[in-house]
């Protein structure tokens, strides 16, 4: 019995062959020409592919047997991960729109402007408290908008270290699960 793998250097082969294919037909100076040459060279390019996938049908069934076993198990792994990951980005959400809130409100609250936007002093709108509060959230930092307030300062720190426990929770979470199935 053959390895299981034993038809990847044809399928490597194949694959080679009509990616060839495909830049000869992009780089051809025909393609730069009108519609109609473009046309023709697309045609013989696509005549060409076919030949060369009927010549190796059998190792493109191979191939996408493979994937589509490969696709099983990326499924069935991913049956037991679907209620952590729901539960991790249901409660990420949820706590980018709390800190969004808190963010608008306070700034809206205050007398003056209690974010820095892109150099310059100013009122966040709530799409932008949203978006500080993600980046924060996330631990991202993009440094477009910058807390000035210390009072504000101490909020993004707060939502920066749930977001780290909330990271740190679901991938236990995830870990769990995954040693849990391994159980069954």
């Amino acid at each position: 019995m053959r390895h299981p793998a034993g038809h990847l250097p044809r399928v490597l082969r194949w694959l080679a062959m009509c990616g060839l294919v495909g830049v000869l037909a992009l780089a051809s100076p025909f393609n730069r020409e009108g519609p109609e040459s473009q046309t023709m060279v697309l045609m013989i390019a696509m005549a060409a592919i076919s030949v060369i996938s009927v010549i190796a049908v059998r190792d493109v069934v191979r191939l996408l047997v493979d994937v589509a076993a490969i696709l099983t198990l990326v499924t069935a792994r991913i049956r037991f991960l679907a209620v952590p990951m729901a539960t991790y980005v249901s409660l990420f959400a949820l706590l980018a729109m709390i800190f969004g809130c808190l963010y608008r409100i306070a700034d809206a609250l205050s007398e003056g402007p209690l974010f820095q936007k892109l150099g310059h002093m100013g009122r966040l709108d709530f799409s932008e408290a949203l978006h500080f509060s993600i980046v924060t959230l996330a631990t991202v930092g993009y440094g477009d908008i910058l807390p000035v307030d210390d009072g504000i300062r101490i909020l993004a720190a707060i939502e920066m270290l749930v977001g780290q426990l909330l990271l740190l929770f679901g991938f236990s979470e995830i870990m769990r699960s995954r040693s849990h199935r391994r159980a069954e």
